[in-house]
């Protein structure tokens, strides 16, 4: 039998064609990583080859469309680096350590979960758009010391508070300022009601949806969320794997009189883990006497801090979750009244026509007018809005900029 593995990275994939009844590597290639490319790839071997791909960004785009043909299988990275590393090396790794059931394999969701990802991911970018202009209108307050005409109200973001804002006195610059934030917000408003139809669509339409909001607290964004999240939710053996998998569980790291200091719970999915609290959060306002907000409140009973009790209510939760959709069946404290609400709100929230939704045949008009600004565009890198280990800072890159334009 012949088995492909393919190291794939942004410009170029190498290939390694192993034969595993001998146990040898037969042929080596490569190609560009893009479209065309990865097709004539696919017609090269026959229906059902074995592919082996390493997990990455690109990796993971590539099994996308290899998966229509080939049975892949995507691996996870090995935790050891090999002393003489090479991709040629590296395909032919892969194969051999796959074939011994060295490597852990990584799920690859279908076409539909990968949809479904892609927006849950983008109404939380459109979420922290808004987070982080709602903090420089905080700060341009803070700046010209008038705090002291919000202290009244909870939130400056208010229908009370946003009727302030607008009488305040400013100078000039700062008053552009808060026009611009002020502008901003109304667009990322706009794209995130955009977005909340897109999963209310999504929501009403999926059948693992539709049981997921028979949990109290689990809405269409929550409900969405887990469906995208676990994809495939007999992939996971029990309910103890799914936990593990959403970073729930407890971990510890001491011995003998060394107490270590760490998070208290284990890495996992990060999405999901949110998507599980907020639910803990709406089950413990609802009404309905769940036992989601039973265990929250135990906790609670017991001293600990609420964050410390949202995680461990939301490891019961995980568990519900993985029974519901393992079992296709309804929650069995499900409260049909508050269900029929959630349904009824999501429907219209689904049907909602709006006039200012961003639509593909907008896209050359929307070019048009960005050409015309093209040098605003080219002024800026791409990289600017990244202040991690090894990114060059902004002050660094606007020097290139104006050494490149000139003043």
């Amino acid at each position: 039998m012949m088995v492909v593995g393919v190291d794939a990275h942004k410009k170029q994939c190498t290939t390694c064609l192993f034969d595993d009844v001998k146990g040898t590597a037969v042929e080596s290639g490569a190609f560009p990583t893009t479209r065309q490319a990865v097709t004539e790839f696919m017609e090269r071997f026959p229906q059902g080859t074995t592919v082996v791909i390493e997990s990455s960004t690109t990796g993971k785009t590539v099994s996308k469309i290899l998966s229509s043909k080939f049975q892949v299988h995507m691996v996870a990275p090995p935790e050891r680096k090999a002393t003489i590393k090479t991709n040629k090396r590296d395909a032919e790794r892969i194969i051999k350590e796959d074939l011994l059931g060295y490597l852990r394999r990584c799920y690859i969701p279908s076409p539909y979960v990968e949809g479904l990802r892609f927006m849950v991911t983008k109404q939380m970018e459109i979420g922290q758009k808004i987070s982080r202009v709602k903090d420089q209108v905080h700060a341009l307050i803070e700046r010209n010391m008038l705090q002291s005409e919000f202290s009244d109200l909870s939130d400056i973001f208010s229908v009370k508070g946003l009727e302030r804002l607008s009488s305040l006195t400013l100078p000039r610059e700062e008053a552009v300022a808060l026009a611009m934030y002020l502008e901003e917000l109304k667009l990322y408003t706009k794209q995130h009601r955009q977005m909340e139809s897109e999963i209310a669509n999504a929501a009403i339409s999926d059948e693992d949806c539709q049981l997921l909001m028979s949990i109290p607290g689990v809405a269409s964004f929550t409900s969405v969320t887990l469906k995208a999240r676990i994809g495939d939710a007999s992939r996971f053996p029990s309910k103890k794997h799914l936990c593990s998998y959403a970073g729930i569980v407890p971990k510890a790291n001491n011995t003998g009189e060394n107490i270590s200091m760490h998070n208290h719970v284990k890495h996992g999915d990060a999405t999901l883990k949110y998507a599980l609290t907020c639910a803990v959060r709406g089950a413990v306002a609802a009404g309905k006497n769940s036992a989601v907000k039973r265990f929250y409140l135990k906790q609670i009973r017991k001293g600990k801090s609420p964050q410390e009790a949202e995680v461990a209510a939301a490891r019961k939760l995980a568990c519900i979750t993985w029974k519901v959709l393992t079992s296709k069946q309804k929650y069995v404290e499900e409260d049909r009244y508050l269900t029929a609400r959630k349904i009824k709100r999501i429907s219209f929230i689904a049907k909602r026509h709006l006039t200012y939704a961003s639509k593909p045949e907008d896209v050359p008009s929307l070019i048009k007018s960005l050409t015309e600004n093209s040098d605003v565009l080219e002024r800026y890198s791409e990289h600017m809005h990244r202040r991690g280990k090894g990114s060059r800072s902004s002050t660094s890159l606007l020097q290139d900029v104006t050494r490149r334009k000139g003043p």
